[in-house]
């Protein structure tokens, strides 16, 4: 009878991680070129995507329009980094975000709000 257990427990040990369940992070996203994304909370920098690689599938990044409130321009027309909360599945150890599920567009002044958020550098 030991041996059974002692089986079915290096099994649970040896099995692959299961996501865990979905997460929202809230803070600074950032878009500075083509590609670049990332969003800044306060347990660090979670990997959107990275061009020419890496890129978190789920729905299109929605756009932050030309409103002051919701988006700073640093790169050309379209570039730069707005506040934002993203639900989904993340991967801790290499701070990916894993799949998006929901991405919701907030004010600039929920961010700036938060002390425990460093605003990006404007330019």
């Amino acid at each position: 009878m030991i041996k059974p257990l002692a089986t079915a427990a290096l099994v649970l040990i040896a099995a692959p991680p299961v996501f865990a369940a979905s997460e929202t992070r809230c803070g600074w996203f950032e878009n500075p070129t083509p590609a670049n994304m990332w969003l800044n909370d306060r347990g660090g920098e979670w990997i959107v995507s990275v061009q020419g690689g890496y890129h978190a599938p789920g729905p299109d990044v929605p756009d932050f329009g030309d409103d002051k409130s919701k988006w700073v321009v640093t790169n050309g027309i379209s570039y730069g980094y707005g506040c934002a909360c993203i639900r989904g599945r993340l991967d801790h150890s290499s701070m990916r975000i894993v799949k998006i599920e929901r991405f919701v567009v907030k004010s600039l002044a929920a961010c700036r709000g938060d002390r425990s958020l460093k605003e990006p550098r404007s330019g």
